[in-house]
């Protein structure tokens, strides 16, 4: 073969294992700079990404599940399958349009900015033919810059793709028509808003007709979920280990069974059930193999292709990692995180004191929306200020990053609209996170809903709190979270800046029962639902794990994800105790105080009364 024949064959070589979407992302993208591989002990991850790419294509393919645990690499997952498919369509065949999905706006925009973006960006350098010999990412030579935006990404050849969000209702999505839809972070996307955008898929050109290419990532939270029922209808693919000895599969992980500490010997050491032979697990995994049911054997019931993956089969994890995130082992885990987060296991229990689905159930308002304004009014208005080092834009839409001390500045205020009942007149996290950046927008916002008390917490803002107490005096204080309190609140008079220390799990406590029992209202309507989805959610990232102290039992509350948000909702609901018991020294609630109300001359005219519920 002369060395021409030997080009065109590499060429026609290459062409064909481009359609392979492993040895796509080898040749085409970096992570974080670093090659990509996905061989040897990725071999359980290679095999989803090469069914996803090849067979969900079939015109006889099933929509396809992926039940997993945090850091398993989903998010990666997902997006290279999005370039996978913007690269290799329309070129001589039909364009392939993705719709990516995920549960609300903010967190669309936060994976097209920080995945989407970098990973673009970080592909593999190539050639452009210019003088200058300058190489350009691979990516950007198939991505048309001049026609895309943080939602919509143009490709060459027809290809393009939306990121997008389904919202409450999914009704956003329904004028679109797609090939494919990646359905990211499935757990927290209403079976409503999936019914309603699926129809988008009726006129694919690619997957099964009418049904198109359907694909559903997501971490388990509760039993009974919608996500569980499509697990349920699902072939349950599980992966086994091949032996090297007896040349068997058995498994390392069976759902709902702590069998593998038996399996997994130590390190990086399992031992076949079967013959008993030790072996690296990462060489086992290579020798593996996925089983499940045959969607022939029952087809009545079997509507989808499941995968399950966890943080076992990551190939760098040790026995001792895992194990570290058992509640017995870990300061803050509990027996839903290990479940949930690193097994990959719907959880049948009670640890998590609300949901977002039972705050949209008891404290949410469909027909009502974040209030632009608030005069100077009768009732209490409050607002609370969690302060944190990170801003929205910084977070990254993998929940995996979160960790100690990378929050938000978070924002929620709180009007009485009853005795005893607050309706959340608006909340946001703050896009920027400068001293003067935070501080124009409290005050602006300060004016705007006519605040009568903000409570910021001293934690991170000791940059500014100093200056706020100047500015606002008597109208700006502190809050100090103590692990014990003989009283459970008390306000430090004469302190600088004014402080109010409270027992932290008491007033967690007592803001989840006021949640529960629906005394705190969520605005819920088209225009408010993707701005206030995080605050529910923060509010659903605490967990109780239970202590015993000098023999009594005692309830402790920890984090799951991020609660800036909750913690400022706590600080406004602070403020207005204080406001409604004089400084905490009427805490009997037949004792709370109404705001005093300042009467101004008004001008004879006869006028209708308009209730408090001001909206956009």
């Amino acid at each position: 073969m002369n060395i021409d024949d030997e080009l065109c064959f590499s060429k026609i070589q290459e062409g064909i294992l481009n359609f392979d979407p492993v040895y796509w992302a080898e040749n085409k993208l970096t992570i974080n700079g670093k090659p990509f591989s996905l061989q040897h002990a990725w071999k359980p991850f290679a095999d989803i990404y090469r069914y996803i790419g090849v067979m969900a294509l079939s015109k006889t393919a099933l929509p396809l599940i992926l039940l997993k645990s945090r850091q398993t690499g989903g998010t990666v997952m997902a997006n290279t399958l999005d370039l996978f498919f913007m690269d290799n369509f329309g070129k001589n065949r039909a364009p392939m349009r993705v719709v990516h999905a995920f549960p609300t706006k903010g967190i669309a925009e936060s994976f097209s900015k920080t995945i989407f973006n970098p990973m673009c960006a970080g592909s593999i350098p190539v050639d452009v033919g210019n003088k200058n010999g300058e190489k350009v990412p691979y990516i950007h030579t198939k991505l048309d810059k001049n026609n895309s935006s943080i939602y919509f990404k143009q490709f060459a050849n027809g290809n393009h793709l939306w990121i997008e969000s389904t919202g409450l209702t999914g009704d956003r999505l329904r004028s679109k028509t797609a090939d494919a839809v990646f359905y990211d972070e499935f757990q927290d996307i209403s079976a409503m808003a999936v019914d309603a955008s699926t129809p988008m898929l009726n006129q694919s050109q690619w997957g099964a007709p009418t049904k198109g290419i359907q694909i559903y990532f997501g971490t388990p939270k509760k039993k009974g979920s919608n996500f569980q029922k499509l697990w349920d209808a699902s072939t349950q693919n599980y992966y086994y280990l091949g032996c090297e000895k007896c040349k068997e599969y058995f498994p390392l992980y069976t759902y709902g069974s702590d069998e593998w500490e038996n399996v997994w010997i130590d390190g990086f050491i399992v031992k076949c059930t079967h013959c008993g032979f030790e072996q690296d697990k990462r060489d086992a995994q290579a020798r593996g193999k996925w089983f499940g049911l045959d969607p022939s054997d029952d087809p009545n019931k079997i509507k989808f292709i499941g995968f399950h993956i966890n943080q076992l089969y990551m190939p760098i994890a040790e026995k001792k990692d895992i194990l570290y995130n058992k509640p017995e082992n870990h300061p803050t885990k509990t027996e839903r995180a290990y479940r949930n987060e690193t097994l990959g296991e719907f959880f049948d229990g009670d640890s998590s004191p609300i949901t977002v689905e039972d705050i949209m159930e008891h404290c949410g308002i469909r027909d009502r929306n974040f209030v632009k304004s608030i005069p100077s009014h009768e009732k209490f208005v409050a607002m609370g200020i969690d302060f944190g080092l990170l801003n929205d834009v910084e977070k990254q839409v993998d929940p995996d990053k979160f960790s100690q001390g990378s929050s938000y500045t978070a924002i929620v205020i709180l009007v009485e609209e009853q005795p005893g009942l607050f309706f959340v007149a608006y909340a946001e996290k703050l896009t920027e996170n400068t001293p003067a950046y935070k501080k124009s927008r409290i005050e602006y916002l300060m004016r705007q809903y006519s605040v009568d008390l903000c409570i910021g917490d001293i934690g991170y803002s000791n940059d500014i709190s100093w200056e706020l107490s100047d500015i606002y005096g008597p109208k700006y204080m502190t809050t100090e979270a103590r692990g014990k309190l003989n009283e459970n609140i008390r306000y430090l008079d004469g302190s600088k800046p004014p402080k109010i220390q409270f027992n932290k799990d008491y007033y967690y406590d007592e803001m989840i029962q006021q949640l529960k029992k629906g005394m705190v209202k969520f605005p819920i309507g088209p225009y408010t639902y993707d701005h206030i989805y995080w605050l529910m959610e923060h509010c659903s990232n605490l967990e109780l794990k239970p202590t015993v102290v000098n023999g009594l039992a005692n309830k402790i509350y920890v984090k799951k994800g991020p609660t800036d948000g909750f913690t400022a909702m706590l600080n406004a609901y602070i403020a207005y105790k204080y406001m409604a018991t004089e400084g905490f020294t009427k805490m009997s609630p037949n004792a709370y105080r109404q705001k005093e109300v300042v009467t101004k001359p008004e001008p004879n005219v006869i006028a209708s009364y308009i209730p408090f519920n001001y909206r956009y």
